[in-house]
């Protein structure tokens, strides 16, 4: 369960209004309409009819007294059925938020207002510690902005998306890739907005390697397919440097001659940014220094 229902208590509050004033009145119209007319048929007599008139008045105030009593029972009833049911909602939305592993956490006018013990680990925060805390407390300040802006959209009703990604910092300075799933909801009888956050840096990490070992798989793939077609020794040597720099995003790749008599590395093709490194570095494959 993540969310709360909206506020009953008003909208049964209004209904119960309605209801008695309209039965009230229905009843008023109609002893005045009938009475009248009732009375004037059985009597002639104006002290008769004036008598029976005041009893008829004091006859509809008892009559109406013991109607408003059994409807207002009736609905001081319903809202405390209506109360009592959004204390149990409540109370089973937090205990359930307590048994999962993402973090949920209920904002108002943009403060953490209530979260589950998993939201406050995420981030490696007491709760204690998180309670009254901005957005800005949480994220990388390159993020702040496009989340304020997000949230101030939402809570005026416009049309944003309910789930994205971003990056946040734990208490320890660690950066964390952070799923989060957002959406407006009443609690406790205000506007707020529930945000449910899920830690996804080893996921991320995980979609990382599996890239590189692709990329590897790649390279190899590609030169395998150059060393079966090109029978020229340089071109084969410059294209396997250009397959990786284009493959593997490496930003300088090089390929060496070993020189048997002075022990020294020839380079012999290349691709990428060399900026004059080559030039620059005298390499050997022996233990003295270059």
């Amino acid at each position: 369960m993540n969310n709360f229902p909206k506020d009953q208590r008003q909208f049964t509050g209004k209904g119960s209004a309605f209801r008695i004033t309209a039965i009230y009145t229905l009843v008023g119209v109609l002893w005045i309409l009938f009475s009248d007319r009732f009375l004037g048929s059985l009597f002639s007599d104006p002290e008769t009819i004036t008598l029976f008139q005041t009893l008829k008045g004091w006859l509809y105030v008892i009559t109406t007294a013991g109607l408003l009593y059994i409807l207002i029972h009736h609905s001081l009833a319903a809202i405390g059925r209506s109360e009592a049911a959004l204390r149990e909602s409540e109370e089973k939305f937090r205990h359930l938020s307590e048994e999962i592993s993402d973090g949920i956490c209920v904002t108002i006018d943009g403060k953490n207002y209530w979260m589950n013990k998993a939201f406050s680990n995420i981030f490696g925060y007491s709760r204690e510690e998180l309670i009254g805390k901005g957005v800005e407390f949480l994220v990388i300040p390159d993020e702040v902005p496009r989340l304020m802006d997000r949230m101030k959209k939402r809570l005026a009703g416009e049309a944003v998306r309910s789930r994205y990604e971003t990056i946040a910092k734990k208490r320890d300075g660690t950066l964390i890739h952070i799923e989060v799933s957002a959406k407006l909801i009443t609690f406790e009888g205000k506007q707020a907005v529930q945000i449910v956050v899920r830690d996804i840096t080893e996921q991320k990490r995980a979609a990382y390697h599996i890239q590189r070992l692709q990329r590897v798989l790649m390279a190899i793939r590609n030169i395998d397919q150059l060393i079966v077609h090109e029978r020229n020794r340089q071109n084969l040597l410059q294209r396997s440097c250009e397959i990786l720099t284009q493959t593997r995003d490496f930003k300088f790749v090089w390929i060496g001659s070993i020189q048997n008599e002075n022990k020294k590395v020839q380079p012999v093709a290349w691709a990428g940014f060399e900026g004059g490194y080559l030039k620059a570095v005298d390499i050997t494959w022996d233990d003295a220094e270059t």
